[in-house]
């Protein structure tokens, strides 16, 4: 047995496979209802992508540019509450708009920005008026449409933690009800709006990794109910201030954390988890087991032995098909923004026009690729400014 496993008790309440912003969380809700819980996190920091590294004595925000369900303090949103009811003190900033939408080919080029509190008024004029709307109507169907994503992002934040029957569902979430199970395309056709608003709408299918006609309209409104309904955030002192600081609590809420501790395989008997055993070989015990990992790593590789994995968790996983992959490219500015003429913060650019299904096809290639995102940190968050913009 080696020096490390006299860090480890017999056995825990719970044991949470990742210290990332899912582990984390787990283990904070988790300590709060009083269970003993240990973290077990491969790397030797916590946060998973919500990290940065340093290249050239410069910090670099790694990969999460905002977050959504934040809310202003005045009108939280779930994501801002969860942090308040666990202790954990972010300082999170605003961003100040929600992106500008770029298509050479149709000539379109707006900024488009959030409401505030679920209020959609000034994202619809925004897009109706890039379009042409002389008369008000095509932005009366660009609201009428923005508020059927903010009524179905409410119903779902409501379902997701209300139980219901299927009468009272349709009762009091007749929206939900009435477009599940349709993609996002043929709810937005039956509005019957002009491709230019259309293609702007859909700007940020690119996050969610489906073109619109199979995107399900759920997500599709429940991605724009809270993007263009509250705006979106990020931390001041980065995304890494949400591990450490979640990290930190939950050490102070008798959380057991250990670094460098890679977990290997997840024990199973009579249906029942048993604990886990790590890469060295040494097995800790824990009647329930929280693992970040993909469920395809987690069911194929990591449970033993393998006749414990349900069947219904192997039909779920090779049920899923395959999404894009993308890749950044950090640069960082010599000068401030203003003076490189940067304006805006996020950017969706489709130099060849909006042609989903073609994008999606390239983005499966070498390249080249003609879809186009871009984030000026900068714009949102003044230590980045101090910190990125000068040599």
């Amino acid at each position: 047995m080696s020096d490390k496993s006299k860090c480890f008790k017999k056995s825990y309440d719970v044991i949470v496979i990742g210290g990332a912003l899912a582990g984390l969380a787990s283990a904070l809700t988790l300590a709060k209802k009083g269970h003993d819980v240990l973290v077990l996190e491969q790397h030797n920091l916590p946060g998973g992508v919500a990290t940065s590294f340093v290249r050239g004595g410069v910090e670099i925000e790694g990969t999460l540019h905002e977050m959504m369900s934040i809310g202003p303090k005045e009108y939280p949103l779930k994501i801002r509450n969860f942090f308040d009811e666990m202790g954990v003190d972010i300082d999170w900033l605003r961003v100040p708009d929600a992106y500008r939408f770029i298509d050479d080919v149709s000539g379109v080029n707006v900024l488009v920005h959030p409401g505030t509190h679920g209020d959609m008024e000034i994202p619809a004029k925004e897009i109706a008026d890039a379009v042409g709307d002389s008369d008000g109507k095509l932005y009366e169907k660009v609201l009428r449409l923005l508020n059927l994503c903010h009524t179905v992002y409410q119903s779902v934040n409501t379902l997701s933690v209300t139980h219901m029957s299927k009468a009272q569902m349709l009762l009091k979430h007749p929206e939900f009800v009435k477009t599940a199970g349709y993609s996002a395309k043929e709810v937005i056709d039956t509005f019957d709006l002009p491709q230019k608003a259309i293609d702007i709408l859909c700007a940020y299918w690119i996050y969610v990794g489906n073109v619109i006609d199979t995107l399900p309209f759920t997500i599709f409104a429940f991605l724009l109910g809270d993007y263009l309904g509250y705006g979106s955030y990020v931390p001041r002192k980065f995304s890494f201030e949400m591990p450490l600081k979640m990290a930190e609590r939950a050490t102070e809420m008798g959380v057991q954390i250990e670094y460098g501790q890679r977990v290997s395989k997840i024990l199973v008997k009579n249906g029942h988890v048993e604990g886990v055993r790590l890469e060295s070989g040494e097995e800790i015990a824990s009647r329930y087991v929280v693992c970040s990992a993909y469920p395809n790593k987690a069911y194929a590789e990591m449970v033993e032995p393998q006749s414990e994995v349900p069947e219904g968790a192997f039909k779920f996983v090779n049920a899923k098909t395959l999404g894009l992959t993308c890749f950044s490219v950090v640069m960082l500015l010599d000068k401030d923004p203003e003076e490189l003429n940067i304006k805006d913060y996020s950017t969706f650019y489709a130099p060849n026009g909006m042609d989903q299904k073609k994008i999606f096809e390239e983005i499966a290639t070498p390249g080249p690729y003609n879809y186009i995102t871009s984030i000026c940190t900068n714009l949102a968050n003044p230590e980045a400014k101090r910190r990125y913009s000068r040599k």
